[in-house]
């Protein structure tokens, strides 16, 4: 699973790390300029790999100033402000140094799809579901609630290296795929939230690798891991580097 390649890319996420923690703590006009323009842009990308047309200027005007976009459905600025209220209690989270659990998931599921579908907002699926495009069964809703305990357990064990374990869990989600809709958008915060904890910025999968995103996803299925390890140690390093840059 680790090839040079890999190898190579975690040893410059982790010595440009350790650079960006010997920096702290940051100016905070600075910080909090990147940060929120951090969140806007998570927001919007992975909404945007979900189908959500909202631009990005959009999406900061639905979050920062609360505005109904002429011509967008309710539901893209529902996913929108959802989406960063999500985060916030994903941030409180990891900011508190908690251990996530099954609770905190469906938490999150509840905000990503509130006033959207009331009717499975943070609530397990009890019926067969099937990904757009993938040939990937599924596993039978009767045994989500159990996957789930015993993935919401796994999240506890420490690993030796966070940015990988937290990507194949991110993965691990989706292959149970708990819920009807907000599987990705779940899965993504929950990949936020270690990187957090762990004292990363935010990252997220840009909109222009979505094609990338979904091969390696279906290349997971059958335990190709390479591509999508490195596609989402890539959009660590990148989040990093920008980071660094403003500096």
């Amino acid at each position: 699973m680790i090839n040079l390649q890999i190898q190579n890319l975690l040893a410059r996420i982790l010595e440009m790390k350790s650079r960006y923690d010997k920096l702290k703590p940051f100016p905070r006009a600075m910080e909090e300029s990147f940060y929120a323009a951090s969140r806007i842009e998570l927001t919007y990308h992975s909404n945007a790999i979900e189908g959500n047309t909202l631009t990005l200027a959009e999406t900061a005007l639905v979050i920062n100033e609360q505005a109904n976009i002429s011509g967008k459905k309710l539901r893209e600025i529902y996913e929108a402000r959802n989406h960063d209220r999500a985060l916030s209690y994903v941030e409180e989270l990891a900011k508190n140094k908690k251990e996530i659990d099954e609770t905190d998931i469906l938490k999150i599921h509840e905000i990503v799809l509130r006033d959207i579908d009331d009717e499975y907002s943070g609530r397990y699926r009890d019926v067969p579901v099937r990904i757009s495009g993938s040939t990937v069964v599924l596993p039978n809703p009767l045994k989500v609630p159990s996957l789930m305990e015993e993935f919401s357990k796994s999240l506890r064990v420490p690993d030796s290296n966070m940015l990988i374990f937290s990507a194949l869990k991110k993965y691990e989600f989706l292959a149970i795929h708990p819920f009807v809709d907000g599987n990705g958008r779940t899965s993504r915060l929950l990949w936020n939230y270690f990187l957090l904890k762990n004292g990363y910025p935010l990252a997220y999968i840009d909109i222009t690798d979505r094609p990338r995103y979904m091969n390696a996803l279906g290349k997971m299925n059958t335990w190709d891991t390479e591509e999508y390890i490195m596609l989402m140690l890539e959009a660590v390093e990148r989040s990093l580097d920008r980071f660094m840059d403003s500096l």
